[in-house]
């Protein structure tokens, strides 16, 4: 549900999207400080070999983040959070790469959907064209979130969830600094209450449990285990902000979610 709730915030808080994400890591870096304080027994260190690695992955999470937002700004919620859940399914294909492992011939097939699926949503092939853009800022964020499960995965068993967050926060909020503290000034006491909230408890609560179980499944297998989220965030933007999607985005999104749970159903099957 945290996860669910996070891109409305696009619309909710007021300036550009690169404010929004250096609001929220701000945010999300003061819980995660204040948790480590509160509990001495989470690690906080982090060896220097490590040092370049964690940096990448934060820099892949700042990405992920300015392009749903940025996607949610200039196209709405729904084409933004279908475009991004082709995350589960570019995890699934990007993953065997890095762990040596062989492709499935049938989560190849599901991804050629996804394609079919984000094809639909697609308005038309100008980049002129809000739809299409926000399609575009979809799939690179989806390819940024999915690239950071992946490589921070060795990470987190190494660390742990909380510390290794508190780090990527931290990178995150130096990543956005430049671009993101103009539209700070814009924000009224409203404002920085639901930063508050995206930040601190949304953010926080959804990013480390979603971190954490990395340590005992793969990044394909927590990917699809979200698969819902689409749904759920199409649902609350329409209760809350009013946004109808299209047929096309319905259709594209029904496409995609039905090759990720075709996926999750397939992994499953396989390790009972």
């Amino acid at each position: 549900m945290s996860f669910s709730a996070v891109g409305l915030f696009a619309k909710l808080v007021s300036g550009p999207a690169l404010s929004i994400s250096f609001g929220r890591a701000v945010f999300a870096l003061s819980a995660l400080l204040l948790l480590l304080a509160a509990f001495p027994r989470f690690r906080a260190k982090v060896d220097r070999e490590d040092l370049p690695r964690l940096l990448f992955v934060s820099l892949l999470i700042a990405g992920n983040w300015g392009a749903y937002f940025a996607a949610i700004q200039v196209a709405g919620v729904a084409v933004a959070v279908v475009s991004l859940f082709t995350y589960p399914l570019l995890t699934a294909i990007l993953e065997p790469y890095f762990t040596k492992e062989p492709h499935s011939r049938f989560e190849l097939f599901a991804g050629l959907a996804v394609v079919g699926g984000v094809a639909l949503v697609v308005p038309s092939l100008k980049l002129t064209d809000r739809g299409t853009l926000g399609v575009l800022l979809g799939v690179v964020s989806a390819v940024c979130f999915a690239l950071r499960n992946i490589y921070g995965r060795p990470l987190v068993a190494r660390y742990g969830s909380v510390p290794l967050m508190t780090w990527q926060f931290l990178f995150a909020a130096v990543a956005f600094l430049p671009f993101g503290l103009s539209g700070v000034g814009q924000w009224t006491a409203r404002d920085l209450g639901l930063m508050f909230l995206l930040g601190a408890l949304l953010t926080t609560l959804s990013q480390v449990l979603f971190l954490h179980s990395l340590k005992s499944v793969t990044s394909s297998t927590a990917s699809l285990l979200t698969s819902a989220q689409p749904v759920v965030t199409v649902l609350l933007a329409f209760l809350f902000l009013g946004e109808v999607p299209t047929q096309r985005t319905l259709l594209g999104g029904a496409v995609i979610s039905a090759s990720v749970v075709a996926v999750a159903l397939r992994q499953v099957r396989a390790n009972l």
